[in-house]
């Protein structure tokens, strides 16, 4: 029996380096990166198998904040980047450590199980030690991001492809914890 591809949407801000990711991912160049901002204009599908389990990445345009949207093409990107979140399994929403409020409120509106990845974490603070930067990040988000403290924090950078290889054991618990559901004994 063949299980069903997990939809993993991969949101964040023009530039967070989302198709970096997917390509780390994918140990690849399937999707194009450039350092100029909206390089990708829609949602695109890329299948992908993980010991055994078929993935569908959402690599989705970036998102900006709806007053700084240029054009018509940065509008409808936004819709499609929203209409992703909305039809996948879990959503990977990559900061450049700077969060992003409202995506990060799109995802909790639709429920959906998230993972916060902090991408180019090799680019902050790179003279202090991991530790600190970890501590010092890892406060800074869950002080933006307080509305989806649930989400567990992971720190990467897909240029390097360091920390890529964690990302599938969270996806894999998150959706072990989600199909454990409560017992009625638990629940009253």
């Amino acid at each position: 029996e063949t299980a069903l591809p997990i939809k993993v949407a991969v949101v964040g801000r023009p530039n967070a380096g989302k198709s970096s990711l997917v390509n780390a991912i994918l140990r690849d160049r399937r999707t194009i990166v450039s350092n100029v901002a909206g390089t990708t204009r829609d949602a695109n599908d890329v299948p992908y198998l993980h010991d055994g389990q078929p993935y569908v990445l959402i690599d989705t345009a970036g998102m900006r904040p709806r007053s700084r949207r240029d054009t018509s093409v940065e509008v409808f990107s936004a819709m499609r980047s929203e209409k992703a979140i909305r039809r996948a399994d879990i959503c990977l929403l990559v900061i450049d450590i700077a969060a992003d409020r409202r995506i990060a409120g799109i995802i909790a509106e639709e429920g959906k199980p998230c993972i916060i990845i902090v991408n180019k974490f090799d680019l902050f603070h790179p003279n202090a030690s991991r530790k600190d930067r970890m501590a010092e990040v890892e406060e800074q988000v869950r002080r933006e991001l307080f509305f989806i403290s649930y989400a567990p924090f992971i720190a990467t950078s897909a240029k390097k492809a360091e920390g890529v290889e964690i990302i599938f054991k969270v996806i894999t618990r998150i959706r072990r914890e989600s199909h454990n559901l409560p017992t009625t004994g638990q629940l009253n």
